[in-house]
Formats: structure tokens, C-alpha cells, sequence
């Protein structure tokens, strides 16, 4: 919640586009940014050091160099999943209101959506 509310501010170009289903693809679009922004940045907290200040002995645990092959980055979006570059990146939902996770199966590099 914190990188979607202070950091992740749409582009003017996407801001007068044509409406589509306001909350669905406007949470696709900050979904898509969020990924792209993790990504490109290599690190799992890409804010900056003086809202989010770094334990320098500890930061190793949170690059992401080289890049994985999937990323999951759970919240309470909807279910999603996105390819970027050579990156599957995966949000299961939320399990604790919607009971949804997903299943992965690396060897077909295949992810299914379920719920209880």
C-alpha cells in the first residue's frame, strides 16, 4: 500500500486515455508498474532512502540480480499475472478474505488461480 500511494503516480499519458473499467484496469496499470518498477530497479523495495531507510547489512537478501523466473508479490489486488522480460510475476490475492491462492508448476512454467 505504501508504494502504490506515495511513488506510483499514473503518467498524464495514461491519466486521458479512454475510461475502461476504472478500478479493474487501473489496478492492472499500477500492478504492471509495480512489476516493471521491482524489476527494472532489482531490488524488492524500490523506494527511496529517506522514506525507507536500508539495514546495509541486510540488503543483499532484497536484489533481485540476476533476475528470477517468477516473482510473487502478494497483496490485496486482484489476482494476477504478468510477463515482463523474462520474469513471471505472480499476486495470488488475497487468501484471508477471498480464500485464493495459486498453484505453479515450474517444469510447464504454468501458474492456475484456485480458491477454497
Amino acid at each position: 500500500r505504501l508504494l502504490k500511494d506515495q511513488f506510483f503516480q499514473p503518467s498524464a499519458e495514461s491519466a486521458g486515455s479512454q475510461s475502461q473499467s476504472a478500478s479493474q484496469s487501473g489496478e492492472l496499470d499500477m500492478s504492471e508498474h509495480l512489476v516493471k518498477t521491482v524489476l527494472d530497479q532489482a531490488h524488492l523495495c524500490p523506494i527511496p532512502l529517506t522514506s525507507c531507510p536500508i539495514h546495509w547489512q541486510r540488503d543483499y537478501a532484497l536484489r533481485l540480480y540476476p533476475m528470477p523466473d517468477m516473482l510473487v508479490l502478494a497483496d490485496r489486488t486482484s489476482q494476477y499475472t504478468l510477463r515482463y522480460e523474462d520474469c513471471l510475476a505472480v499476486n495470488p490475492g488475497s487468501f484471508h478474505t477471498e480464500f485464493s491462492f495459486v498453484v505453479y508448476r515450474p517444469a510447464a512454467f504454468e501458474v492456475e488461480f484456485s480458491k477454497v
